[in-house]
C-alpha cells in the first residue's frame, strides 16, 4: 500500500467515527429535550386531572386558570428557563387531561 492510501483510509475513518459520535451526541441531547418537556408537560397535566376530577374545570381550560385556582405553580421552560405561558390550553377527555408546550 502506498503512502498515499494510507492517509486516505486513516482519513475516511476518522470521518466515519466523527459522522457516527455527531449523531450520537445530537441524539442524546435530543432525547434529554424531549425528556424534560414531558415532566413539565405531566406536572400540568396532573394538576389539570386534579381539577377536573373535583369539577372545577371544563374540558378546556388555560395554565392562568390552574395557577389562580393554586392546583400547581408558575412552570419554568427547563429549556428556555423562561415561565411557560399562563395562555397554555389544557384539554382534559374523560378525566385524561393533556398539555403541549414546546
Amino acid at each position: 500500500m502506498s503512502k498515499t492510501s494510507k492517509i486516505i483510509s486513516v482519513i475516511i475513518v476518522f470521518l466515519i467515527i466523527i459522522t457516527v459520535v455527531v449523531a450520537s451526541v445530537h441524539k442524546v441531547y435530543s432525547n434529554h429535550k424531549n425528556d424534560l418537556l414531558k415532566v413539565v408537560n405531566q406536572k400540568i397535566a396532573e394538576a389539570g386531572e386534579k381539577c377536573n376530577r373535583e369539577g372545577k374545570c371544563e374540558n378546556e381550560f388555560t395554565l392562568a386558570f390552574l395557577i389562580e385556582n393554586g392546583y400547581i405553580d408558575e412552570q419554568v421552560h427547563p429549556i428556555t428557563k423562561e415561565y411557560v405561558s399562563k395562555d397554555t390550553k389544557i384539554t382534559c377527555d374523560n378525566y385524561n387531561c393533556s398539555s403541549n408546550i414546546n
